[in-house]
């Protein structure tokens, strides 16, 4: 079995001899929490990516691009409010602003080449943590077919020992991280719609904190 195609939490699970050591090893939570400001990670540590998080855009501006990833067809001109920021290239009427936008979003990777993301990461054992890119890291600066994500939900990388810790989040760099790959099929399923969803719940939940 490929482990990369897996879930990584699998009991049943068998890792290569080069991916051992690091699949055995659980995120320190104790070494976090008592240690109040930094930290280093004390040995490598296998991760699967499972959520990802554009730290860098407005939520309404990923709402427009997952959006127009979703059904293209449906996005208007008047959408594009951020059209010189998304690499997504339309045809566009400008005569007839009340018309959809015809053609495919073409993938880019302008965009993720400047934003931020916050990794939520899983080890073998299940434990979650939080990674914060505090370099543009190689492997986050493509983007997926079909995704506003960089990579797909579900690749596996390894978290080198000596990785900065603070208050248990760990600093990413790209000497500090070997990417593998790999995905998890069902955590890409209906993706777009559900980051769709789950975004206009955070706009609103923003709304509801303002006051009227």
């Amino acid at each position: 079995m490929n482990y990369l195609l897996l879930d990584i939490t699998s009991p049943a699970l068998r890792f290569p001899p080069a991916i051992l050591a690091p699949s055995r090893t659980r995120f320190p939570f104790q070494l976090a929490i008592n240690v109040p400001d930094e930290a280093n990670l004390p040995q490598a540590t296998l991760f699967q990516v499972v959520d990802i998080c554009n730290i860098t855009e407005l939520l309404i501006t990923q709402l427009d691009n997952w959006e127009a990833l979703h059904d293209p067809s449906s996005v208007s001109v008047d959408k594009l409010r951020n059209a010189a920021n998304t690499g997504i290239i339309r045809n566009v009427d400008l005569d007839a602003s009340d018309q959809p936008i015809q053609g495919p979003p073409k993938p880019s990777s302008s965009n993720n080449r400047t934003r931020t993301f916050k990794l939520t990461l899983q080890d073998t054992l299940g434990a979650l943590c939080y990674g914060f890119e505090m370099e543009k890291l190689a492997f986050l600066a493509g983007q997926t077919m079909g995704s506003d994500f960089p990579i797909t939900l579900g690749a596996k990388l390894v978290v080198k020992s000596g990785t900065l810790m603070v208050k248990g989040v760990l600093f990413l760099t790209n000497a500090s991280v070997e990417f593998l790959g790999g995905e998890i099929p069902a955590l890409n399923v209906d993706l777009a719609k559900r980051q769709i969803e789950r975004l206009k719940q955070e706009i609103q939940a923003e709304k509801n904190k303002t006051p009227s």
